[in-house]
């Protein structure tokens, strides 16, 4: 009767152990997913640091020399433009000197939502139509995101559509 007990013992220790290793494993990522969302210009924050060298007053044309910082934050909607869903902020220092069409810029971005941040960075320049960058984490619903942000802008309103892999 001992060594049934010990027997039956050491197969439920057995389970148990298997049963955490199982569920320790890594979480189910969710499929991949899209996100869509619409910034107002309007209501934009956007401030230029001429670091030195700086502009000289007056001049025709605004050249950005290296260090030179571009910040800008602005509260995002949903893609039909209705319900506020979060807030994106930016931070871009120039490695490419030039004017800011030409100029290139080393970005990070993060978009705080309600279910957690999603944090992107990469290479741009804002003389194209879109910027692109590569979402490279994020935090509680998005922790371990990976994927592409890109960001299109007309005259009123700014598109930020992020794919996130699974």
């Amino acid at each position: 009767m001992p060594r049934l007990l010990t027997v039956v013992a050491a197969a439920v220790a057995a389970s148990i152990f298997a049963v955490v290793l199982a569920s320790g494993g890594s979480a189910q990522q969710p499929g991949e997913r899209t996100l869509t969302f619409t910034e107002r210009n309007n209501l934009a924050t956007f401030k230029l640091v001429d670091n030195p060298p700086r502009n000289r007053e007056g001049a025709a044309e605004s050249r950005l020399s290296l260090g030179d910082m571009l910040v800008l934050a602005s509260p995002l909607f949903d893609d039909a433009n209705e319900s506020r869903v979060g807030r994106l902020a930016t931070t871009c220092t120039v490695v490419k000197r030039g004017s800011f069409d030409t100029a290139g810029f080393q970005c990070a971005t993060s978009i705080r939502l309600r279910d957690g941040t999603i944090e992107g960075q990469g290479l741009s320049g804002f003389g194209r139509t879109a910027v692109r960058f590569a979402v490279v984490g994020g935090t509680q619903a998005y922790e371990g995101a990976r994927g592409t942000f890109a960001a299109s802008t007309s005259r009123r309103t700014s598109t930020d559509v992020i794919h996130l892999l699974p």
